[in-house]
């Protein structure tokens, strides 16, 4: 029998957390899934942890899969890697620092069953350093409109939560751009969710985002990082541009660059937060208010930029990391007192 649901999860630096990832996958309600490991060449002992959380479910062991790059390649390339290697009618992308209610891909998948769904998105945990918040997610059953919230950053564009699948990868030959490993998700959903013919929401959280893994990408704000941003944009440009009735996404792409910009400033040492100042030319002359709502802060802040007022915006941005860096060192401290 061909499974119902992928499980795909690629493998790299997990050591903190592929034991309680694992666990939750192999003890889903669900029966008829299969799982596909990668080893992304990992440096650490996540493969040897995850064969031994697999020895504890032999029931499950007949339909896992571990897989290992030739050399390492990114999270791009295991993300094809796995879909390529997939068999079954929908794919469920897990990343490996993360973790399922137990119910995830039996309730995703019902909900896809009933409604006849191509993509079915649900809400989140988000699960930080001191607390876990949940995200609902912002949904619109009209297609158009969706789209525009995720290419808009106003709905989450990773895959995390979503069941997709797998005839849109193969029939449209979606894949992840080989080497772009930050916004991965934000140059393949948008595509999926074009092609797909119907998406649904589920207003439950069942996927555990966390968010406190030092070694994920989204952690290093850096030149490789920036160059993998504006590849990633410049995929769903293209794709867009090239579709008829593409017009409809350009005002929310111009306010993902808006706000690419400001978000990445904050976070850039100096001489990164003169060439983020640079990017994407084409929006300067767009007043953010047209495309987007931003607070007091960041509307400030993208004044600067388009004025391109470096010395103030280095200020700016290095008074914030200081504010930050005080406001989490005191809740470490009143977590630590109460522990």
């Amino acid at each position: 029998m061909s499974p119902d649901v992928s499980i795909l999860v690629p493998v790299y630096n997990v050591v903190r957390f592929i034991e309680k990832c694992s666990v939750s996958l192999f003890e889903q309600s669900l029966k008829n899934i299969e799982y596909i490991f990668l080893d992304d060449c990992s440096p650490d002992n996540s493969i040897d942890i995850l064969r031994s959380v697999i020895a504890r479910y032999p029931e499950r062991a007949d339909r896992v899969s571990i897989l290992r790059q030739d050399r390492n390649r990114g999270l791009a390339a295991a993300r094809n890697t796995l879909i390529e290697h997939a068999t079954g009618k929908y794919i469920l992308h897990v990343d490996s620092d993360d973790y399922l209610e137990k119910e995830c891909a039996e309730i995703l998948l019902r909900k896809a069953e009933e409604e006849h769904a191509d993509i079915v998105v649900s809400d989140i945990f988000r699960e930080r350093a001191s607390e876990t918040v949940i995200q609902q997610v912002r949904f619109s059953q009209d297609k158009t409109a969706y789209i525009n919230l995720v290419l808009s950053s106003q709905s989450p564009s990773y895959n995390c939560g979503k069941l997709i699948k797998t005839a849109l990868y193969r029939e449209h030959d979606i894949r992840c751009k080989e080497g772009v490993n930050v916004l991965e998700d934000y140059h393949t959903l948008p595509r999926l969710a074009y092609h797909a013919q119907k998406i649904v929401k589920i207003d439950v959280p069942l996927y555990h985002y966390i968010q406190f893994n030092e070694n994920a990408y989204t952690k290093n704000c850096n030149e490789k990082f920036m160059r993998n941003v504006c590849e990633a944009i410049e995929v769903v440009e293209s794709f867009f541009r090239a579709v008829e009735d593409g017009d409809k996404y350009t005002r929310s792409i111009s306010a993902f660059k808006i706000m690419t910009k400001i978000n990445n400033v904050k976070h850039a040492d100096r001489q990164l937060q003169k060439r983020i100042i640079e990017l994407f030319p084409e929006i300067d002359s767009i007043d953010s208010s047209e495309v987007l709502r931003l607070s007091t802060f960041d509307n400030l802040l993208y004044r600067l930029i388009r004025q391109k007022q470096a010395f103030l915006i280095y200020l700016l941005t290095n008074a914030l990391d200081k504010a930050t860096s005080i406001k989490q060192q005191l809740i470490k401290s009143n977590t630590d007192s109460r522990n």
